[in-house]
C-alpha cells in the first residue's frame, strides 16, 4: 500500500508483509515484465509505475501499442485541475505526485546503445529525428553515446516547409539575417525505372 505522509507531502510505499517502508524499487526484479503499476483510491487512480520501476524506457517498450491504457487512466483519473469532487487538499496532493513522477524520469539514466535511444521517452539522438523535426535549443547536450550528442526528447521541435509557415494561422514575418532551421534535400523521383532528369532540390523548413 502507499501512505500520503504530511510532513514530507508525498506518498510513501509501505509493505507490511515484508516489513518495508519507502523502498519502492526493492520490487524492481519482480515488476520488470509488469508494465503497469497503478494507485487506487475512492478519488480514481494514477499510474504510478515510474515510482517503482527504474528503467522506464523497458516500460515503454511494453507498452508499445497500448492506447488503450492511456484512455483508461484518464476516464478513471482525478483531473488534476478543478475537479468538482475534489478538495484543495486532494489537488495539492494530486499536482505534488504528479512532480515526483516528472522528476523521476528526469532521473532516467542515459541508455549506453543506439538502439535503446531510438525509441526512448526521455533521450534521443539527432539521426532517429523525423523529416520535419529539429533539436531546439541545441546546447542542451546531456552526454554522449558512441560520439552521437544525446538531448532531452523535450527538446524535439516540429517544423514546416517554408510555404506551409507561411500560410499558418499568425502571419509570419522573416527577420533580417534569420536562416532556416533545417534544409531538405530532396532526391529524384524515378519516372518508369529510370531516375528523374531533374537535379535534387533543397528544401528549407523553419
Amino acid at each position: 500500500v502507499e501512505v500520503y505522509v504530511e510532513r514530507q507531502q508525498r506518498w510513501v510505499h509501505v509493505d507490511a508483509v515484508n516489513l518495508l517502508v519507502d523502498e519502492p524499487m526493492a520490487y524492481v526484479e519482480e515488476l520488470w515484465s509488469m508494465p503497469y503499476v497503478v494507485g487506487v483510491s475512492d478519488r480514481g487512480l494514477v499510474d504510478v509505475t515510474r515510482r517503482y520501476i527504474g528503467e522506464w524506457q523497458q516500460v515503454q517498450a511494453q507498452r508499445e501499442g497500448s492506447g488503450w491504457w492511456e484512455d483508461t487512466v484518464e476516464k478513471l483519473s482525478v483531473h488534476v485541475k478543478g475537479h468538482a469532487f475534489t478538495s484543495r487538499d486532494d489537488n495539492l496532493k494530486l499536482i505534488a505526485e504528479e512532480r515526483e513522477m516528472a522528476e523521476a524520469e528526469l532521473k532516467e539514466p542515459i541508455p549506453n546503445s543506439l538502439a535503446a535511444l531510438k525509441k526512448h521517452p526521455t533521450y534521443c539522438i539527432e539521426r532517429d529525428l523525423r523529416q520535419y523535426q529539429v533539436i531546439h535549443p541545441r546546447n542542451h547536450v546531456c552526454g554522449f553515446v558512441h560520439g552521437h550528442a544525446v538531448f532531452r526528447r523535450d527538446c524535439v521541435k516540429p517544423v514546416a516547409t517554408r510555404n506551409k509557415w507561411f500560410r499558418s494561422t499568425q502571419p509570419r514575418v522573416v527577420g533580417d539575417g534569420e536562416v532556416p532551421a533545417k534544409v531538405l534535400t530532396i532526391e529524384p523521383k524515378k519516372k518508369g525505372g529510370k531516375d528523374s532528369k531533374k537535379e535534387e532540390e533543397e528544401e528549407e523548413v523553419s
